[in-house]
């Protein structure tokens, strides 16, 4: 992500995780887009991309810990709408409009991974082509699990970390468990 990136969604996220952790950007969690742009524009930075509104993402932000299951569901369905509408402009559209995000509603994963983790309910199924494709599908574990090194990738490691003490690595220690 770059500070000036037009993504609805991004803000999104970055609004959602700010608000789930309980951490801020320039003092808050709520708005942060408009924060953010405010604090670039201030700095002399460039910050004409970033969007004034969130649309639905807005919505989903001001109710996304509601205890009611048929109100999550809904802002749900809705946003699933907005998604596959902006992918089926594949090519054309800046907000899903290439293979990073168009398939994969990482939006919405996110706001159910949240919504488990505090423990608030979640839809069972959807009645929608998005959220019943297999990329929706994919489980979120608590932490992610690291994958097994590859035995030629733990040799290049070793030779680099034994031979080159400026290797970056070798600044940090084990990297991955």
């Amino acid at each position: 992500m770059e500070a000036n990136d037009w993504n609805q969604h991004i803000w999104f996220l970055v609004e959602l995780y700010l608000q789930h952790t309980n951490q801020t950007i320039e003092g808050t969690n709520k708005n942060v887009h408009l924060t953010v742009k405010s604090a670039l524009a201030d700095k002399g930075q460039p910050c004409d991309l970033i969007p004034e509104e969130l649309g639905i993402y807005r919505e989903v932000l001001e109710q996304w810990h509601t205890p009611n299951l048929n109100e999550i569901t809904r802002l749900i369905g809705r946003m699933s709408e907005h998604h596959s509408m902006l992918a089926s402009e594949l090519g054309k559209s800046l907000e899903f409009g290439n293979y990073d995000y168009a398939f994969y509603p990482y939006e919405i994963l996110y706001l159910l991974h949240v919504r488990k983790k505090q423990g608030l309910p979640n839809p069972s199924h959807f009645d929608d082509f998005l959220m019943n494709s297999p990329e929706a599908k994919m489980n979120i574990h608590d932490p992610e699990p690291y994958p097994e090194w590859d035995p030629v990738l733990r040799m290049i490691d070793d030779f680099y970390r034994k031979n080159y003490p400026e290797y970056i690595p070798n600044h940090h220690g084990v990297l991955f468990g």
